[in-house]
């Protein structure tokens, strides 16, 4: 049960999209009641876009086997997880 057959191993070497922030700095006049010095706003996403996986039909980066310290065994991953939202920073 440990001898790992050539056919299954594969190159784990990818290129994923992680993360885009598009921000926009607001008008100070939308913010001085407030008293506020500046203020933004900026949509982000994470996870969008395994571009390329030389392993078929599994994302490389969340691999992992809970059964031992060995790196490199897909024992299970979870699907990745993609998430979205929005940022609002104000300065004081």
């Amino acid at each position: 049960g440990r001898i790992i057959n050539k056919a299954a191993v594969y190159d784990a070497s990818y290129v994923y999209l992680r993360e885009v922030k598009l921000g926009f700095a607001l008008p100070e006049r939308w913010f001085s009641r407030i008293k506020a010095s500046n203020a933004s706003v900026s949509l982000y996403g994470r996870n969008l876009w395994l571009i390329h996986s030389n392993a078929p039909n599994v994302d490389p980066s969340n691999i992992l086997n809970s059964d031992s310290n060995i790196m490199g065994l897909e024992g299970g991953a979870l699907p990745s997880l993609r998430s979205y939202g929005i940022n609002l920073n104000l300065g004081f």
